[in-house]
């Protein structure tokens, strides 16, 4: 850290979790937040980041209003206050609350008050986080045709995977167009907003007597890799309310193996052998004075 540090307060004890950790980073406005929900009844945790203004000097004075939907109140305090420091030094800001209503969406107000006393003056940095409400957990069957549920990650094809419909989830309320699929999010292949491909889409695949929604996704577009046990669709519902579920899988190497296999072998060594061939071919022909 370069400069002195004038004064280092703390003064805060509250519901929301709030760290600040030096690094340095050329963006100049708050980073958008990641928010991660623990699970699903409203629990969630989020980062910003705060950047250093022109000056390089810091005081971050801060405000955090839970505005709406959560259990985070109005709470204000000091943090440090550096001098000569490099504009541009960021800080992690870490918050956690929860929902009051899980069904809802929530948002968070945070503003901070910039410059030491002293230094070059006081700006603000006004930041406003939409929690959105937690993904809501549904049934899903990956290549619904299959128990085993094998991947080969290395094919050009495309895996099926089934929205299963319930009691408590209609698949007519999904946005088709939303779904995404394994670690790389793969859109469908076909265009669901179409209203006569989607009918192409519905089936009734596990026996319940409820419509489900098949969607196809690109293999070597979801991400998946030789290893993985599981994969996940997401996507949301008509009124914006994500959802998301997991299921199985037995991923396979090209030549459908659990390894690498015989067939991964042969590819490096037949160019090698042939190669060898022909050179001994070539020096056979050079000593009996043939043209090979």
């Amino acid at each position: 850290m370069n400069g002195g540090k004038r004064s280092a307060r703390r003064g805060w004890s509250h519901a929301a979790l709030l760290i600040l950790i030096p690094a340095v980073s050329a963006a100049q406005t708050f980073q958008a937040p990641e928010i991660v929900f623990a699970d699903e009844t409203g629990s969630f945790e989020y980062q910003a980041t705060f950047t250093a203004g022109p000056g390089g000097d810091v005081l971050a004075s801060y405000i955090i209003d839970g505005t709406a939907n959560t259990n985070l109140g109005v709470f204000t305090g000091d943090f440090f206050c550096f001098v000569g420091i490099e504009e541009g030094e960021t800080w992690p800001v870490f918050v956690g609350g929860s929902l009051l209503d899980p069904a809802v969406e929530g948002s968070v107000f945070i503003e901070f008050s910039t410059g030491c006393p002293g230094g070059s003056g006081q700006s603000l940095v006004v930041e406003t986080v939409v929690v959105p409400p937690p993904p809501i957990s549904v049934d899903i069957d990956i290549k619904p045709d299959s128990d085993a549920n094998a991947i080969n990650p290395f094919a050009r094809g495309a895996i099926a995977v089934a929205v299963l419909g319930s009691a408590s989830f209609d698949v007519a309320d999904v946005d088709a167009i939303t779904l995404a699929f394994g670690p790389d999010a793969a859109p469908p292949k076909h265009d669901l907003s179409d209203p006569v491909e989607l009918a192409h889409h519905l089936r009734d695949v596990n026996g319940d007597g409820r419509t489900d929604l098949i969607s196809h996704h690109s293999t070597r577009d979801t991400g998946i890799v030789r290893g993985q046990t599981h994969a996940c669709l997401s996507g949301r519902t008509w009124s914006g309310m994500p959802f998301h579920g997991c299921d199985a899988i037995a991923t396979e190497t090209p030549s459908g193996g659990a390894g690498c296999g015989l067939g991964f072998e042969l590819t490096l060594i037949v160019p090698l052998l042939a190669r060898r061939r022909r050179r001994r071919a070539a020096h056979v022909g050079a000593s009996s004075g043939r043209v090979v």
